[in-house]
């Protein structure tokens, strides 16, 4: 079940990056926040072994930046800026364990190319 949501979302992913504003956002929010609830629910180990020299800079550098606003601002405004690195994680996670499909993703983009 899990593979198949995950393969209409690549494919919605690569129809909306070419046909709305702002798409790439959308598609992104699809994958990472139920894959978060996904690892809510599992609490598997996010960084495995053969991805941790990948995802540590990621997060590292989410995060500094995250706090460094947080404290020089003091704004929520700021989050939505380093907010998806730190999802991005979760993404990884969930792609890794579940592998979509990889023709949903092209033929996403071409009916937004089409469109």
């Amino acid at each position: 079940m899990w593979v198949n949501y995950f393969s209409v979302s690549m494919a919605l992913v690569g129809a909306l990056i070419l046909t709305i504003p702002k798409g790439y956002s959308i598609g992104f929010y699809l994958v990472t926040l139920v894959s978060l609830g996904l690892w809510l629910k599992s609490r598997e180990p996010i960084l495995k072994a053969d991805i941790r020299f990948f995802v540590a800079p990621i997060l590292c550098f989410s995060l500094v930046q995250l706090a460094m606003s947080l404290i020089d601002n003091m704004s929520v405004r700021d989050l939505g800026t380093y907010l998806p690195f730190v999802l991005s994680v979760f993404g990884l996670w969930v792609i890794r364990k579940y592998k979509p499909k990889e023709e949903y993703f092209w033929l996403g983009l071409v009916a937004g190319a089409v469109f």
